[in-house]
């Protein structure tokens, strides 16, 4: 049987690297990752982000664990204050607040909108499962000709890395969008209710109801651009909560399609590098507790071999050994002593 070297990890990594990946693979991934994952995400998100967020029977649960998430959240903004200090000017203290509200609700609204992607994460497992052979059956379809054998030596998705490339792309998901709603307020949510008229005339809806009062969102938008004073910003968050109350579903769905087609985007992408990068640690320590095993193993043989010589050196060392050096002895005592029947 020929026997091939074995390549360490680092090896593997390297040859791994050299090998442009085959059309199966890039077909694979891009279907598995791109589409599928995107789509079924996006899909499953926006309705359940509306249901906590606008619907009768949750939005009451949503907003009584936001509340209880804002005691926590000065501490947070501080920190994001400092970092973005270089950008913008710190908020007033007298803002904190309102700010700890918003953030205790994105952070909530990005737990709930991990649940579609969370969901994802089953037909994915499902897919990895069978990536071998659906890549050697797109290869032949397409006349690729890369060795099978390349594509198994990939690192394979577990649900461990799966799940740790998923809290990552939390982490910064939510970080990301936390930093620019802070940095960029204003152009955040315009780009929000922009979305939100545009998916309502897509739909063939208004964005708001027909017994919005009158002339409120022209004074939104006065207040919006003039607004300085304590007064008036008071006056702008009571306008404000009194448009929210005749917003259509239709508008409320194209804001939350707005942010959740970038917080997808960015998962989806997150997911594949990081779900990827753990897969190859977990292969690296795999591998390496195989090498300290069989290196543990072959130990107790190697030391006996060195110890072996040394044993017959030593005089005593055994007692079988006494006991043949001492019959030797004997023998040799009868021999030479005279005969008794001479």
């Amino acid at each position: 049987m020929v026997m091939t070297p074995h390549l360490s990890v680092a090896d593997e990594k390297a040859e791994t690297k050299k090998r442009p990946a085959s059309v199966g693979e890039r077909v694979f991934d891009f279907t598995v990752y791109g589409l599928m994952n995107w789509v079924g995400t996006f899909v499953i998100t926006v309705p359940i982000a509306w249901g906590m967020q606008y619907s009768k029977a949750a939005s009451p649960l949503f907003n009584k664990a936001a509340s209880k998430l804002e005691g926590g959240m000065p501490w947070l903004l501080r920190k994001v204050d400092w970092v973005l200090s270089p950008i913008r000017k710190v908020p007033p203290a007298a803002k904190m607040a309102d700010r700890a509200q918003g953030a205790a609700s994105n952070f909530l609204m990005t737990c709930t909108t991990m649940q579609g992607g969370n969901i994802m994460l089953i037909p994915i497992k499902w897919a990895e499962n069978r990536k071998i052979k659906a890549v050697a059956a797109i290869n032949r379809m397409v006349g690729d000709t890369t060795d099978p054998s390349t594509v198994e030596a990939v690192p394979k998705q577990t649900w461990g890395s799966l799940i740790k490339g998923r809290l990552t792309a939390f982490a910064v998901v939510w970080l990301t969008f936390t930093g620019a709603s802070m940095a960029i307020p204003k152009t955040f949510g315009a780009f929000a209710e922009e979305f939100g008229h545009a998916f309502a005339k897509w739909f063939k809806g208004k964005s708001y109801g027909p017994n919005l009062p009158a002339g409120l969102l022209e004074e939104q938008a006065v207040l919006r651009a003039t607004a300085t004073g304590e007064k008036a910003l008071s006056r702008l968050k009571a306008v404000s909560e009194t448009i929210a109350k005749h917003e259509t579903w239709q508008f409320q769905m194209g804001k939350i399609a707005s942010w959740d087609t970038i917080a997808t985007t960015a998962a989806v992408i997150l997911l594949y590098a990081g779900s990827k990068f753990f897969a190859r640690k977990n292969d690296e320590k795999t591998e390496t507790k195989a090498l300290k095993a069989r290196a543990l193993s072959q130990a107790p043989a190697e030391s006996a071999r060195r110890e072996e010589p040394k044993v017959r050196e030593q005089p005593g060392a055994s007692p079988r050994m006494e006991i043949l050096a001492a019959s030797a002895s004997a023998e040799k005592a009868l021999t030479a002593s005279p005969s008794l029947g001479a």
